[in-house]
């Protein structure tokens, strides 16, 4: 994620409403990927100050929840921004802890949509298409007092993931506390709310860019056939573990259950990958004495002159550095994964596919 200006000068990020150096209000505008000083204008219109003739409304969870910061043109007749209009069901708000949880999952949720806009991915909203369109719910366990033991019993758990392109995330994956024990309880390495976000849309991409088209040949040469039975291959994987060896051949031991678990697992890590890169270019990030040097207007052009390779060198680069920094401190490593060249392999068929998209 790159870093932004306010017209003061002070250095603004992603998720600022507010300058903390003149107090300036702020919004981010999708059609120009970055955040903006705003100043009223008529009605519930607000007008850059750069740019006065560019005239805006705060979305809606941004006005009356405060759950957002992103902008909506006035040209656009929605009350929501295109990521807020992507939700069809939003947590219980009469219970109290659900705000702050809400709030962490349209922190992510926004990180991932930024992403898919500056690649340019395609992004189809539930409205548009309303069997296969995008759509997020956000949903939590229906849990009740059973009378006769007096304890708290879980009628309805929600599973996070993915079905012709809605994404169900269980809010509980918003209290850290609950989701390290899960974490721990599935022997995961790694388990972030924006790893969800990105696994899943990983999903809906597969169906977006692979499924019915001419490379699903090369999926299957590099990730499996997934016409084997989804639910057969989970229930054994569940029961009995990744295969002796499975670092060999996949980013993660959940890439192994199945051919689109192992795509939706790239796909998070390539998404992963691309944030940190723009982070690393706007914070002037060095690797062994080279910093990674992107710009604001040559990201994309950037992208499609490299040698995969030589992106991957990169990352690996920061992705050591970074785990190193945080040893230093007594944390984990931030990124504990490996790079097998199969690995490499399908990350370099997702990139490829990306740039044919971006072309």
């Amino acid at each position: 994620m790159r870093t932004f200006s306010c017209t003061c000068g002070n250095t603004l990020y992603f998720d600022n409403t507010h300058c903390l150096q003149c107090g300036q209000e702020l919004g981010f505008a999708p059609e120009q990927l970055k955040i903006i000083s705003i100043a009223p204008g008529p009605d519930t219109h607000w007008h850059s100050i750069a740019e006065p003739g560019k005239q805006y409304r705060k979305c809606q969870n941004y006005q009356a929840a405060d759950v957002c910061n992103w902008l909506v043109s006035t040209r656009d007749s929605d009350l929501f921004c295109i990521a807020c209009r992507l939700n069809t069901v939003i947590p219980d708000l009469t219970i109290a802890e659900n705000r702050q949880r809400w709030l962490k999952l349209e922190r992510a949720k926004r990180r991932l949509i930024y992403t898919l806009l500056s690649l340019k991915l395609p992004i189809i909203d539930h409205k548009t298409d309303k069997e296969h369109g995008l759509a997020f719910r956000f949903m939590q366990d229906i849990e009740e007092l059973d009378p006769f033991s007096e304890e708290v019993v879980t009628y309805e758990q929600i599973m996070t993931g993915h079905q012709t392109g809605t994404i169900t995330i269980n809010i509980i994956e918003a209290d850290d506390s609950a989701r390290e024990k899960i974490r721990e309880n599935m022997n995961e390495s790694y388990r972030t709310i924006l790893g969800h976000f990105r696994h899943e849309i990983g999903h809906y991409y597969w169906d977006q860019l692979v499924a019915r088209t001419d490379y699903i040949s090369r999926f299957r040469e590099l990730f499996g056939d997934e016409r084997i039975d989804y639910k057969t291959a989970l229930t054994g994987y569940y029961n009995t573990g990744p295969s002796q060896g499975w670092s060999h051949e996949f980013i993660s031991a959940y890439a192994s259950a199945h051919p689109w678990e192992d795509w939706a697992e790239s796909w998070a890590h390539y998404l992963h990958f691309m944030d940190m890169l723009e982070t690393a270019s706007h914070h002037h990030v060095g690797v062994q004495g080279e910093a990674i040097k992107l710009t604001d207007e040559d990201f994309h052009a950037w992208l499609e002159r490299q040698d995969f390779g030589n992106i991957i060198t990169q990352l690996e680069k920061l992705m050591r550095t970074l785990n190193e920094l945080n040893r230093s401190l007594g944390f984990p490593d931030p990124y504990p994964f490996e790079h097998s060249q199969p690995v490499i392999n399908k990350l370099k068929f997702i990139h490829q596919l990306v740039m044919q998209t971006l072309g």
